[in-house]
């Protein structure tokens, strides 16, 4: 849309809207203050630098009563990016491509399934602490 007359921007988002495009390739400044309904998918070519901007693009689909994937495409310099935002409580699938196959990286992922575990078992004692001692008071 870099380049577009507003009018002819006010088109080209009329017919995103209509559905007449099976893929809309955004920028993040362009894909601000997009809401088009139905998105189901949104692909990150990379993780981004600020967090809240992949909070943004993730948040493009899934709207409502719709359900929505997001895949992120990461290399190994970015995995700190990627902790980063599992803190911010996205849970990832990680896969690896391999001879042109996604294989899961089932260590990556069972790591993550025992942290929600701790994260559920630490809110748990937490909410019985709390409570005993809102029951001494």
């Amino acid at each position: 849309m870099v380049g577009l007359t507003p009018r002819e921007r006010k088109q080209q988002m009329k017919r995103i809207r209509n559905l007449e495009f099976q893929y809309v390739i955004a920028s993040d400044l362009a894909s601000r203050g997009i809401d088009i309904e139905g998105v189901s998918h949104v692909i990150n070519f990379d993780v981004p630098n600020d967090i809240d901007f992949f909070t943004h693009r993730v948040g493009r689909t899934g709207r409502g009563n719709y359900k929505g994937v997001a895949i992120t495409l990461y290399s190994p310099d970015e995995e700190h990016n990627i902790s980063l935002i599992e803190d911010r409580g996205f849970v990832f699938n990680t896969v690896d491509i391999k001879d042109g196959e996604l294989k899961e990286v089932k260590a990556h992922n069972q790591r993550q399934a025992r942290m929600r575990k701790d994260d559920h078992l630490t809110n748990q004692v937490k909410n019985k602490v709390r409570s005993k001692i809102k029951n001494q008071s």
